[in-house]
């Protein structure tokens, strides 16, 4: 991975990377399950430009069984650093956006 930028808004550091390659859906969701596990009250949203559904996940397993949209969000408090933190994957692109309080 590769820190493309970093930007300061409000109280939010905003950054983003670049991949070593594109990720696909599966992927995505694969790394959300894992992100999930660490996460205190995790929420997931998915959608395409300018459309996003909050998902509500019981069961890590149905992160997996998500249905393809254009990117995955996941956002909750971090368990390893114990701050908010919002990371979002884009469907089919090396790029990930991190946002962190």
């Amino acid at each position: 991975m590769k820190l493309t930028g970093v930007e300061k808004k409000g109280g939010w550091l905003c950054s983003e990377w670049n991949l070593t390659y594109r990720v696909g859906w599966r992927q995505i969701c694969k790394a959300a399950q894992l992100i999930h596990h660490d996460m205190k009250d995790p929420e997931i949203l998915t959608g395409n430009a300018g459309d996003e559904t909050g998902i509500s996940v019981n069961d890590e397993e149905e992160i997996l069984s998500l249905e393809e949209s254009g990117h995955l969000t996941i956002r909750g408090v971090s368990g390893l650093i114990g701050v908010p933190i919002m990371i979002t994957f884009l469907n089919q692109l090396d790029l990930v956006r991190v946002t962190v309080a």
